[in-house]
C-alpha cells in the first residue's frame, strides 16, 4: 500500500478491526486511516 495517500473504509466491526490492523501492520500512519465507526476506536485493535 502507498504511505503517501489517505484510507477511508467503513463497514461491519470485524472487517474494520482487520483493516484498521493491517494498515498499521504495513507501515500506514494511524493520521492517514479515517473511517465511520459507531464506536471507540480502541474497539477495532480487538475485533476479530
Amino acid at each position: 500500500p502507498a504511505k503517501d495517500c489517505d484510507y477511508y473504509f467503513c463497514g461491519p466491526k470485524p472487517f474494520m478491526g482487520a483493516i484498521y490492523r493491517q494498515l498499521l501492520e504495513w507501515g500506514i500512519p494511524a493520521s492517514q486511516v479515517h473511517f465511520e465507526f459507531f464506536g471507540p476506536r480502541e474497539a477495532l485493535s480487538t475485533a476479530s
